[in-house]
């Protein structure tokens, strides 16, 4: 079952997403320019480079904008997310 979970500590946002056994984290950092910047690539490469022969999984992060789980308050869109990868998991 696909996961999100956000948590704040120490002035950083740790992000992490769980999908199929994997985690894939992404923590935001230090303010530069009005924006936080990550210690890590985002959401999507992460998920290409550990499944890029998994044609679902491509389809899913052309279809659907998987970096933003980090910076949405829409309750609606992250839960619409997590729907489309447990389909898929």
């Amino acid at each position: 079952m696909a996961k999100f979970t956000k948590m704040f500590s120490d002035g950083k946002v740790k992000n992490t997403l769980t999908f199929r056994g994997k985690e894939f984290n992404l923590t935001m950092g230090e303010w530069e320019d009005g924006v936080r910047s990550s210690c890590e690539v985002g959401f999507e490469t992460q998920l290409e480079e550990a499944f890029r022969d998994d044609e679902e999984v491509i389809n899913l992060i052309e279809n659907y904008d998987i970096d933003m789980l980090d910076c949405s308050g829409n309750e609606e869109e992250i839960e619409e997310i997590l729907e489309e990868l447990n389909e898929i998991e």
